[in-house]
């Protein structure tokens, strides 16, 4: 009769376990934590020497001269290079200011499009300097806001065509009813500013307004819209 050998096979099976595992030393889960962290970095080099991981990041910039005679003459590049831009911008500068082709020549190179009511010699009061003067020193802001003090004029705009003209657009105010001050006759419209009866118009045969009585130029005008609402 066999006996099994069971005292071998217990001793064997508890050898084939395989071999013991061994706890990662923190220097090696350290390494094994930042190579998962960088897996996904190209640059990163997990077998990198560990002083040259101590170094840090090298950042390089391509074309930045190494030496320092070769900075110093970049930076003399680099200070003729902007010395020959405001030499450039000057000359340009002087050019479009002296030059007499952006000259305004006469009054009829002053373009107005839009006036019905404000004559064209109300106008060119306002522009009156300009003529024969550079096109660019007239300020455009300026011009539409002396325009648009004019009490018909409601907006302007104010174009430069160069090389010698401008042309101005105006859009007017709509009279909504008639004003009566004492023995005077004018004109409202919706937001309550007071406008003066153009010259060429008669009452009875360009406007057919209600008259409106009560109202003054010194009134606010809250009070001159109020009293348009009403009618």
């Amino acid at each position: 009769m066999l006996e099994a050998p069971g005292k071998n096979y217990v001793s064997e099976s508890r050898g084939s376990r395989g071999p013991r595992r061994v706890s990662a030393s923190p220097e090696r889960r350290l390494r094994r934590d930042l190579s998962e962290d960088f897996a996904d970095d190209p640059h990163w080099e997990d077998d990198a020497p560990v002083g040259r991981r101590k170094a840090g990041l090298r950042v390089r910039f391509r074309g930045v001269p190494s030496t320092r005679w070769g900075r110093i003459a970049a930076g003399c590049g680099v200070v003729v290079l902007l010395g020959i831009c405001a030499g450039l911008f000057a000359m340009a500068r002087s050019f479009l200011l002296h030059d007499e082709r952006f000259v305004i020549p006469s009054s009829s190179s002053i373009e107005f499009q839009g006036n019905a009511h404000v004559t064209r010699a109300q106008l060119l009061s306002i522009f009156g300097e300009d003529v024969e003067r550079n096109i660019f020193t007239v300020s455009l802001a300026q011009r539409r806001a002396e325009l648009e003090r004019l009490p018909w004029v409601a907006h302007a705009t104010v174009m430069r065509l160069l090389p010698n003209r401008m042309r101005v657009s105006i859009v007017e105010r709509t009279p909504v009813a008639f004003v009566r001050q004492g023995s005077h006759i004018g004109l409202v419209d919706g937001n309550g500013v007071l406008l003066d009866m153009p010259v060429e118009a008669r009452p009875d045969g360009k406007y057919s307004f209600p008259v409106v009585t009560g109202i003054s130029a010194e009134d606010p005008l809250s009070t001159s819209r109020g009293a348009d609402e009403d009618l």
